[in-house]
């Protein structure tokens, strides 16, 4: 084999290996960016990656966190690219009414 046939399969394996590296990261920008989630507030990484939530369930603290979130951005925080969470029974309706555009769960746990 020459050296550029083995340069060009190189790179094939390199291009294969991180196409769904990149296929991730283009859903996790185009998630963040969605429409009717695009105004919640949160935490940025949030609009990317739900990653920081199974970091602080794994240390204990994920009710602290929540907790702090609320503090300080409001009653309704989005939490990850395509979650929220909701402290006030008031803003329950505005995200699961009927005319809202937000995709609902079939069980909601209090």
């Amino acid at each position: 084999m020459t050296h550029n046939t083995l340069q060009g399969e190189y790179l094939l394996l390199v291009a294969v290996s991180l196409a769904p590296i990149a296929d991730q990261l283009l859903k996790s920008v185009l998630k963040a960016y969605q429409p009717h989630l695009r105004q919640k507030p949160g935490p940025w990484v949030a609009k990317l990656s739900g990653f920081w939530r199974i970091v602080s369930v794994r240390d204990g603290n994920v009710h602290e966190s929540y907790r702090e979130l609320h503090k300080k951005y409001g009653a309704i925080v989005r939490t990850a690219s395509n979650v929220i969470d909701i402290s006030d029974p008031r803003g329950i309706a505005s995200t699961y009414g009927i005319n809202s555009k937000f995709n609902k769960v079939r069980k909601l746990s209090f």
